[in-house]
């Protein structure tokens, strides 16, 4: 299922965890989905958007791209949205068709790792993690 898929993508990529939940400025490089490495690449704006685009989930080629000059936070909370729809194209591919959706879960998740890092470090078995992200 899409839950136990996006769980084990977060559980197995402690980077990416890591970044999302703020314990880490570096934008990890790359993340593992569903034994599939897709790229993580920071880019003047993802290909064939506009300008305006926060970022970009690409199956053909396996990458995430997210704009390189967005504030960290809105970073953080676009890597996680790109992320779900990495997973979604694998574990539920009709979801991944509805933003409303995505949106949901992203923000439901990014808003969830903002405000409660111990029972995310519980969550996911992290056993230290910088205090910055306990808020």
């Amino acid at each position: 299922s899409f839950s136990d898929a996006l769980y084990g993508t977060l559980r197995s990529n402690p980077a990416v965890l890591s970044y999302c939940a703020g314990w880490q400025d570096e934008v990890p490089a790359a993340v593992t989905v569903c034994g599939f490495v897709w790229a993580v690449q920071c880019v003047h704006h993802a290909p064939a958007c506009d300008r305006t685009t926060h970022g970009l989930t690409s199956w053909q080629e396996q990458s995430i791209y997210l704009r390189e000059d967005l504030p960290i936070d809105t970073m953080r909370s676009t890597l996680l949205h790109e992320l779900c729809h990495a997973v979604a194209t694998i574990a539920n591919r009709p979801l991944n068709d509805d933003e409303s959706a995505i949106r949901v879960i992203h923000y439901t998740l990014y808003d969830f790792f903002c405000y409660n890092a111990e029972a995310v470090r519980w969550l996911f078995g992290v056993e230290e993690a910088n205090e910055r992200g306990a808020k």
